[in-house]
């Protein structure tokens, strides 16, 4: 869980009712003052252009050390990806050599049975970051990209799902309007932005991480 280590900076602003009694309006906050005062600024201005008026405006510092905060941007997804090379012997299936990496840099590496298709999904777990992949093409893994470890591993079984796409959901995708990714097809998106068909293998692969809640694609 993402905690403040510092305080944050609220925009107030004090005006009276028609009972003559005093209240506090807050404007929002922001972590830095130069961020705060910006926002005060925009608040006076967008309340005089409406002809409203409050008796007073002003920052108020919150010690906010140990409350719960947003997680950090970029999304683990969007900062790590990976690179592969593909290899295939005649009359087998291709199979691949994977490196995630943070940027340019390799981190972790692995080999996987099958062709890649979308089995890379890294999601955060309090401030360790960890992947969902998939070594067998039957079998999702998640792997500690901090230490390039697996950590937790299903085992391959006959009849089992052949995970596709994978995802995890983050915290900024169900509170900034991201729609879910169409990890299972490749294909479009729902209008509620779920996937709009299952995956080649007739469903969505499922996975249980150490914490117990991560999941790959949503259930249609």
């Amino acid at each position: 869980m993402m905690r403040w280590t510092r305080p944050c900076n609220e925009v107030r602003a004090e005006y009276a009712t028609y009972a003559s009694e005093c209240r506090v309006h807050a404007f929002g906050a922001r972590r830095t003052r130069a961020e705060a005062e910006a926002l005060l600024a925009e608040s006076i201005r967008k309340v005089e252009a409406a002809g409203g008026r409050n008796e007073r405006y002003w920052i108020e510092e919150i010690d906010a050390t140990g409350l719960w905060q947003p997680p950090a941007q970029p999304k683990p997804r969007d900062r790590y990806t990976t690179r592969v090379t593909a290899a295939k012997k005649p009359g087998r299936w291709e199979t691949v050599h994977v490196d995630a990496l943070d940027g340019e840099t390799a981190i972790a590496s692995y080999d996987r049975n099958y062709r890649m298709l979308q089995t890379f999904e890294p999601f955060r777990q309090d401030d360790r970051v960890f992947a969902l992949i998939s070594t067998h093409y039957i079998a999702t893994s998640v792997m500690d990209l901090h230490s390039g470890q697996i950590v937790a591993a299903g085992e391959p079984a006959d009849g089992g799902f052949c995970p596709v796409g994978l995802y995890v959901l983050d915290w900024r995708d169900l509170h900034e309007g991201t729609n879910w990714p169409a990890r299972c097809t490749g294909g479009p998106l729902t209008t509620s932005g779920r996937p709009a068909t299952s995956g080649s293998c007739g469903a969505a692969s499922r996975a249980t991480t150490p914490h117990g809640k991560c999941r790959t694609c949503p259930p249609r």
